[in-house]
């Protein structure tokens, strides 16, 4: 959802500098929703793409991270109903999301009226006792977003800014900071995990849109051939060049007491590596390093 919100404006050649609203639910407001300020949706629109499988009104483009037609149903995943208020054309639009006895989605319109809102669509789930379990998505999630939406919980924006500043390698199309773990591949701001068989060093490793082959719930990568090798292509491609990389980041650092913390703080990571950082920095590096 966070993703099509994300979208909205980009697809209709909106101001993509107004981000969505998030609210995470708390013990006294216990929902999540989304606002994106998009274009909205049209009736026809909101009863097609919220209850057929697999509509997209993104299906001919290859610039905007959703385009399977199931991210506007996800929230199924979580409840059985939910509220989407659609601004659109100077009207609102307020309509009741529900599974009916065959579990198919069902819409119902509950009110239209004139609006003088902002345009763009709501969807509002209730999600009872499950603050801290959305809490902590946030962070995981909106920590690989390059533009986090407005967040309503402070604490959660400052926990999304500390993983962000965590990585301490960055180059072009990847980063990684000083721990091993799980690397995602980065398509859009979505993030899946590559097995660790391939890397086992925590970060991403950035993807052009549609790449990779994944699941249709966008839950994880489909190991076929194709994906497999393109994977380890550009696992390649990053281990030769990441030692030029680091000790470019190393230079760049105007005292040999940060250019020795920060080695020393990057150290066990670069053990993943190969060819070694360290034999490049001692044929690059000043002798004062």
């Amino acid at each position: 959802m966070a993703c099509n919100a994300i979208d909205a404006p980009i697809e209709a050649g909106m101001d993509t500098s107004i981000l969505p609203d998030v609210h995470l639910p708390t013990t006294l407001e216990p929902w999540f929703s989304i606002r994106d300020y998009g274009p909205g949706l049209s009736e026809d629109d909101i009863k097609n793409v919220f209850t057929v499988y697999f509509c997209s009104t993104k299906t001919q483009r290859n610039d905007l991270t959703g385009a399977l037609g199931l991210g506007a149903k996800s929230f199924y995943c979580l409840v059985d109903s939910a509220i989407i208020n659609s601004h659109h054309n100077g009207m609102v639009y307020n309509y009741s999301a529900y599974k009916d006895e065959g579990d198919l989605p069902q819409m119902a319109l509950l009110r239209s009226a004139p609006s003088d809102e902002p345009s763009g669509l709501e969807i509002i789930v209730h999600v009872n006792n499950r603050t801290q379990e959305f809490v902590d998505e946030a962070v995981e999630v909106f920590k690989y977003f390059d533009t986090v939406p407005n967040l309503n919980n402070k604490n959660v924006v400052e926990r999304i800014a500390a993983a962000k500043q965590s990585f301490k390698i960055i180059g072009k199309d990847y980063a990684f900071n000083s721990q091993s773990g799980t690397t995602k591949a980065l398509m859009g701001s979505v993030a899946y995990n590559i097995p660790s068989e391939y890397l086992h060093m925590s970060g991403y490793i950035r993807f052009n849109l549609g790449e990779l082959s994944f699941d249709p719930g966008r839950e994880n990568l489909t190991l076929d051939a194709k994906t497999i090798a393109i994977l380890k292509e550009k696992i390649k491609h990053i281990k030769h060049h990441l030692a030029d990389d680091v000790v470019n980041l190393i230079e760049a650092l105007p005292t040999p007491f940060q250019r020795a913390k920060y080695f020393d703080n990057i150290n066990t990571c670069l053990l993943y590596t190969s060819p070694s950082p360290r034999d490049r920095q001692k044929s690059r590096m000043p002798s004062s390093a």
